[in-house]
Protein backbone atom coordinates (compact mmCIF):
# COMPACT_ATOMS: atom_id res chain seq x y z
CA UNK A 1 0.00 0.00 0.00
CA UNK A 2 1.29 3.36 -0.98
CA UNK A 3 0.67 6.52 0.99
CA UNK A 4 0.54 9.99 -0.48
CA UNK A 5 1.60 12.87 1.61
CA UNK A 6 -0.76 15.76 0.83
CA UNK A 7 1.27 18.13 2.95
CA UNK A 8 4.03 18.42 0.50
CA UNK A 9 4.67 22.00 -0.61
CA UNK A 10 3.30 21.45 -4.09
CA UNK A 11 -0.07 20.30 -2.67
CA UNK A 12 -0.48 23.08 -0.14
CA UNK A 13 -3.00 25.91 -0.97
CA UNK A 14 -1.38 29.13 -2.00
CA UNK A 15 -2.34 32.11 0.19
CA UNK A 16 -1.16 35.12 -1.70
CA UNK A 17 -2.39 38.40 -0.25
CA UNK A 18 -3.84 41.10 -2.57
CA UNK A 19 -1.34 43.53 -3.65
CA UNK A 20 -1.86 47.07 -2.41
CA UNK A 21 -2.12 48.33 -6.00
CA UNK A 22 -5.01 46.00 -6.72
CA UNK A 23 -6.81 47.06 -3.54
CA UNK A 24 -6.37 50.69 -4.45
CA UNK A 25 -7.72 50.08 -7.98
CA UNK A 26 -10.82 48.23 -6.73
CA UNK A 27 -11.45 50.96 -4.18
CA UNK A 28 -11.04 53.67 -6.78
CA UNK A 29 -13.40 51.90 -9.20
CA UNK A 30 -15.98 51.50 -6.43
CA UNK A 31 -15.75 55.18 -5.51
CA UNK A 32 -16.05 56.24 -9.16
CA UNK A 33 -19.05 53.92 -9.64
CA UNK A 34 -20.85 55.26 -6.55
CA UNK A 35 -20.02 58.82 -7.57
CA UNK A 36 -21.51 58.28 -11.03
CA UNK A 37 -24.64 56.69 -9.53
CA UNK A 38 -25.02 59.62 -7.11
CA UNK A 39 -24.57 62.22 -9.87
CA UNK A 40 -27.07 60.43 -12.11
CA UNK A 41 -29.56 60.10 -9.21
CA UNK A 42 -29.18 63.80 -8.37
CA UNK A 43 -29.80 64.72 -12.00
CA UNK A 44 -32.92 62.54 -12.17
CA UNK A 45 -34.17 63.94 -8.85
CA UNK A 46 -33.80 67.50 -10.10
CA UNK A 47 -35.69 66.52 -13.28
CA UNK A 48 -38.46 64.94 -11.18
CA UNK A 49 -38.61 68.02 -8.97
CA UNK A 50 -39.03 70.26 -12.04
CA UNK A 51 -41.82 68.03 -13.38
CA UNK A 52 -43.49 67.98 -9.95
CA UNK A 53 -43.37 71.78 -9.75
CA UNK A 54 -44.86 72.07 -13.26
CA UNK A 55 -47.65 69.61 -12.47
CA UNK A 56 -48.36 71.35 -9.17
CA UNK A 57 -48.73 74.66 -11.05
CA UNK A 58 -51.09 73.02 -13.57
CA UNK A 59 -53.14 71.47 -10.76
CA UNK A 60 -53.39 74.86 -9.08
CA UNK A 61 -54.59 76.43 -12.35
CA UNK A 62 -57.16 73.66 -12.87
CA UNK A 63 -58.44 74.06 -9.30
CA UNK A 64 -58.81 77.82 -9.73
CA UNK A 65 -60.65 77.35 -13.06
CA UNK A 66 -62.92 74.78 -11.42
CA UNK A 67 -63.73 77.26 -8.67
CA UNK A 68 -64.61 79.92 -11.25
CA UNK A 69 -66.86 77.48 -13.14
CA UNK A 70 -68.62 76.38 -9.95
CA UNK A 71 -69.23 80.00 -9.02
CA UNK A 72 -70.67 80.77 -12.47
CA UNK A 73 -73.12 77.84 -12.45
CA UNK A 74 -76.71 78.87 -11.72
CA UNK A 75 -78.28 77.74 -8.50
CA UNK A 76 -80.48 74.71 -9.03
CA UNK A 77 -84.16 75.47 -8.60
CA UNK A 78 -85.99 72.15 -8.90
CA UNK A 79 -89.46 73.67 -9.25
CA UNK A 80 -88.46 75.99 -12.09
CA UNK A 81 -86.60 73.16 -13.82
CA UNK A 82 -89.73 70.98 -13.63
CA UNK A 83 -91.88 73.81 -15.01
CA UNK A 84 -89.41 74.34 -17.84
CA UNK A 85 -89.39 70.60 -18.53
CA UNK A 86 -93.20 70.51 -18.72
CA UNK A 87 -93.23 73.55 -21.02
CA UNK A 88 -90.62 72.02 -23.32
CA UNK A 89 -92.49 68.70 -23.38
CA UNK A 90 -95.69 70.48 -24.44
CA UNK A 91 -93.78 72.42 -27.05
CA UNK A 92 -92.30 69.20 -28.43
CA UNK A 93 -95.76 67.58 -28.57
CA UNK A 94 -97.14 70.64 -30.34
CA UNK A 95 -94.33 70.51 -32.90
CA UNK A 96 -94.87 66.79 -33.43
CA UNK A 97 -98.55 67.46 -34.06
CA UNK A 98 -97.65 70.11 -36.62
CA UNK A 99 -95.19 67.71 -38.19
CA UNK A 100 -97.88 65.00 -38.45
CA UNK A 101 -100.29 67.52 -39.93
CA UNK A 102 -97.76 68.66 -42.50
CA UNK A 103 -96.80 65.08 -43.29
CA UNK A 104 -100.39 64.15 -44.10
CA UNK A 105 -101.00 67.57 -45.72
CA UNK A 106 -104.42 67.69 -44.15
CA UNK A 107 -104.46 71.45 -43.90
CA UNK A 108 -108.15 71.88 -44.70
CA UNK A 109 -108.64 74.24 -47.59
CA UNK A 110 -105.15 74.89 -48.94
CA UNK A 111 -106.47 76.45 -52.17
CA UNK A 112 -108.27 79.38 -50.55
CA UNK A 113 -111.89 80.47 -50.82
CA UNK A 114 -111.86 82.28 -54.13
CA UNK A 115 -113.90 79.55 -55.86
CA UNK A 116 -116.61 79.75 -53.17
CA UNK A 117 -116.69 83.55 -53.36
CA UNK A 118 -116.99 83.44 -57.14
CA UNK A 119 -119.80 80.90 -56.83
CA UNK A 120 -121.67 83.14 -54.38
CA UNK A 121 -121.23 86.06 -56.79
CA UNK A 122 -122.49 84.08 -59.82
CA UNK A 123 -125.56 82.67 -58.09
CA UNK A 124 -127.69 85.66 -57.22
CA UNK A 125 -131.37 86.34 -56.90
CA UNK A 126 -133.03 89.74 -56.98
CA UNK A 127 -135.42 88.64 -54.24
CA UNK A 128 -132.64 87.55 -51.85
CA UNK A 129 -129.98 89.65 -50.13
CA UNK A 130 -127.09 88.13 -48.16
CA UNK A 131 -126.06 90.03 -45.04
CA UNK A 132 -123.39 87.62 -43.72
CA UNK A 133 -121.91 84.24 -44.51
CA UNK A 134 -119.29 81.96 -42.99
CA UNK A 135 -117.22 79.27 -44.63
CA UNK A 136 -116.31 76.78 -41.90
CA UNK A 137 -113.98 73.78 -41.80
CA UNK A 138 -112.08 74.82 -44.92
CA UNK A 139 -115.26 75.57 -46.88
CA UNK A 140 -116.93 72.25 -46.12
CA UNK A 141 -119.73 73.96 -44.19
CA UNK A 142 -121.63 77.13 -45.11
CA UNK A 143 -123.63 79.37 -42.78
CA UNK A 144 -125.41 82.50 -43.96
CA UNK A 145 -128.07 85.02 -43.05
CA UNK A 146 -129.93 87.73 -44.91
CA UNK A 147 -133.34 88.83 -46.10
CA UNK A 148 -135.71 87.77 -48.85
CA UNK A 149 -139.11 88.71 -50.18
CA UNK A 150 -140.49 85.22 -50.86
CA UNK A 151 -139.86 82.18 -48.63
CA UNK A 152 -139.62 79.74 -51.55
CA UNK A 153 -136.64 81.61 -52.97
CA UNK A 154 -134.19 80.37 -50.32
CA UNK A 155 -134.38 76.65 -51.31
CA UNK A 156 -134.11 77.73 -54.96
CA UNK A 157 -130.98 79.77 -54.15
CA UNK A 158 -129.39 76.89 -52.23
CA UNK A 159 -130.14 74.54 -55.13
CA UNK A 160 -128.40 76.90 -57.54
CA UNK A 161 -125.38 77.06 -55.16
CA UNK A 162 -125.20 73.26 -55.31
CA UNK A 163 -124.55 73.48 -59.03
CA UNK A 164 -121.30 75.35 -58.33
CA UNK A 165 -118.26 73.01 -58.25
CA UNK A 166 -116.93 74.77 -55.14
CA UNK A 167 -120.09 73.83 -53.18
CA UNK A 168 -120.68 70.25 -54.35
CA UNK A 169 -119.13 68.84 -51.18
CA UNK A 170 -120.28 71.62 -48.86
CA UNK A 171 -122.98 71.22 -46.27
CA UNK A 172 -125.47 73.93 -45.41
CA UNK A 173 -126.84 74.77 -42.01
CA UNK A 174 -130.40 74.36 -40.82
CA UNK A 175 -132.77 76.73 -42.62
CA UNK A 176 -134.80 79.16 -40.53
CA UNK A 177 -137.10 81.83 -42.02
CA UNK A 178 -138.70 84.50 -39.87
CA UNK A 179 -141.99 85.34 -41.57
CA UNK A 180 -142.92 88.14 -39.20
CA UNK A 181 -141.62 90.66 -41.68
CA UNK A 182 -143.65 89.23 -44.57
CA UNK A 183 -146.24 92.03 -44.21
CA UNK A 184 -143.56 94.62 -44.81
CA UNK A 185 -142.22 92.69 -47.77
CA UNK A 186 -138.98 91.50 -46.11
CA UNK A 187 -138.34 88.23 -44.27
CA UNK A 188 -135.19 87.32 -42.36
CA UNK A 189 -133.55 83.98 -43.04
CA UNK A 190 -130.69 82.10 -41.48
CA UNK A 191 -128.73 78.95 -42.25
CA UNK A 192 -127.10 77.88 -39.00
CA UNK A 193 -125.14 74.75 -38.18
CA UNK A 194 -126.78 72.68 -35.42
CA UNK A 195 -124.95 72.66 -32.09
CA UNK A 196 -124.53 68.86 -32.19
CA UNK A 197 -122.83 69.15 -35.60
CA UNK A 198 -119.86 71.19 -34.35
CA UNK A 199 -117.29 68.68 -35.65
Amino acid sequence: MQTVNLYLPEFRPKNEPLLSGQIALVTLLTIVLFTLISVWGAYKNSDYKAQLALQSAELSTINSNLGVLRASLPKHDTASLERENIRLTKDIEHRRGLQRLLATQNLGNAGGFSAQLEGLARQKLDTLALQSFSLLHGGRYLEMSGSLTQADQLPRYLQSLRTEPAFTKSRFGVMNIDEEGAKRGQMKFELKRPVRDES
